[in-house]
C-alpha cells in the first residue's frame, strides 16, 4: 500500500511537472504572439501612414 502511494505521487508530481510545463508554454506563446502583434502595429503603420502624407505633401506644394 505504501509504495502504491509513493507510486501515485510520483505519478502526481509528473503530472503536475507536464501541466505546468504546458502551460508554461502556452504562455510563452501567447507573449510571442503579443508581442508580434504589437510589434507589427507600431512599425508596420509607420511608412503606411507616412507615404500618403508625403504624397500629400508634395501634390500640395
Amino acid at each position: 500500500m505504501h509504495i502504491a502511494g509513493v507510486k501515485l505521487q510520483r505519478l502526481a508530481s509528473v503530472m503536475v511537472v507536464m501541466v505546468a510545463v504546458v502551460m508554461a508554454g502556452r504562455v510563452a506563446l501567447v507573449v510571442v504572439v503579443v508581442v508580434v502583434v504589437v510589434v507589427l502595429v507600431l512599425v508596420v503603420p509607420l511608412p503606411v501612414i507616412s507615404t500618403p502624407l508625403v504624397r500629400m505633401n508634395v501634390s500640395a506644394e
